[in-house]
């Protein structure tokens, strides 16, 4: 019995150390009320480490190294100014604007005057836009620059000429009197001031002969007469002006000469020929030739005649070219003339 009892306490021990049954389920250990068999001895195991349930460790992940680099600044192509597109303007004509151009460094730009002054009546925007409408003709000296977004500067210089704005100022418009004959150098009516080339002409018919120029006819004025003309003259920047132009063509001067008479030594010589048209007092010469010793030409503006006179030295026979030239111009150099044909005088 003492057996079974130590059986009983060993099962009882292992139940409620497994915590299979509850302890009030366990029968008595009395051995009068009930006798209990055991036919397989139990023997007490205690749990392996298989048993139990696994548990795997949570390996936190290593996390990679981040090198910290800096962000690279962009690089930009030198700042530079490039060749000003400056034009010629015109006084009260509205200057076609002119744009400055940069390259390099970085927008936006923005432009100034470095030095000197633009034309008045000009301004540069910051844009770099050069506009407005010219005051003062002259020929204007200036620096520019301009300065990028990283403060970078570059500059130029420039130029800009203004003319003065178109006028014929004409010079025939009461009439200008013209030697017939007369060529290129006599057909001048204006005087212009400023304009900007090239210019386009409207005009009405000029004076028989003559070509249309401006500002003064070509060609050659071959009919007497009072001509009148006007022209118009338009610049490319489109100033205009209109001048009109009388021209008084008078006849051309003439001397009505004949032979001349023989002469003699010692004795008092006078040839005289008369002279009309041309302008002013003319003055008498011998181109070619030469008189007899002793006498000499001149002119006698009240009476409008030549002379030839004195008193003859040498005998013999004395040919020459007599030449009366007034005071009127007919070409480069030159004022019209009449010139005889040859003449011969006889000395005894």
């Amino acid at each position: 019995m003492k057996q079974f009892g130590v059986a009983v306490v060993s099962f009882f021990l292992l139940l409620t150390g497994c915590g299979r049954v509850p302890v009030s389920s366990l029968p008595s250990t009395s051995p009068e009320t009930s006798p209990f068999e055991i036919t397989t001895p139990v023997a007490v195991v205690s749990p392996s480490a298989s048993d139990s349930p696994k548990v795997t460790p949570t390996t936190t992940p290593k996390s990679t190294p981040t090198t910290s680099r800096p962000t690279p600044s962009p690089t930009y192509a030198p700042l530079a100014v490039s060749t000003p597109p400056f034009h010629v303007g015109e006084v009260r004509i509205v200057y076609s604007t002119a744009t400055l151009t940069a390259t390099g460094g970085k927008t936006p730009y923005m432009w100034s005057v470095s030095s000197g002054a633009l034309p008045g009546g000009l301004a540069l925007s910051s844009g770099g836009t050069v506009s407005g409408t010219p005051t003062t003709a002259g020929t204007f000296s200036f620096g520019v620059q301009v300065t990028d977004a990283l403060g970078g500067k570059a500059s130029t210089t420039g130029s800009i000429k203004v003319a003065n704005y178109l006028t014929g100022n004409g010079i025939c418009t009461k009439g200008c009197s013209v030697e017939r004959l007369c060529v290129t150098v006599c057909g001048a009516y204006a005087k212009p001031i400023g304009g900007v080339a090239p210019f386009t002409y409207k005009y009405s018919t000029p004076p028989p002969a003559t070509t249309f120029g401006w500002p003064a006819l070509g060609g050659q004025f071959t009919t007497t007469g009072s001509y009148s003309f006007t022209v118009n003259v338009r610049d490319s920047l489109g100033a205009s002006t209109t001048v009109s132009a009388i021209f008084d063509v008078f006849s051309h001067i003439t001397l009505k000469y004949g032979t001349p008479p023989g002469g003699a030594v010692k004795v008092q010589y006078t040839y005289i020929a008369y002279y009309s048209g041309g302008s002013g007092v003319p003055t008498v010469s011998i181109p070619k030739g030469s008189l007899p010793p002793g006498l000499k030409a001149s002119v006698n503006s009240t009476a409008a005649s030549v002379v030839i006179s004195g008193i003859p030295t040498t005998p013999g026979s004395y040919s020459f070219y007599l030449r009366l030239t007034d005071t009127s111009p007919c070409g480069v150099n030159y004022n019209c003339y009449f010139q005889t044909s040859l003449l011969t005088i006889n000395i005894n």
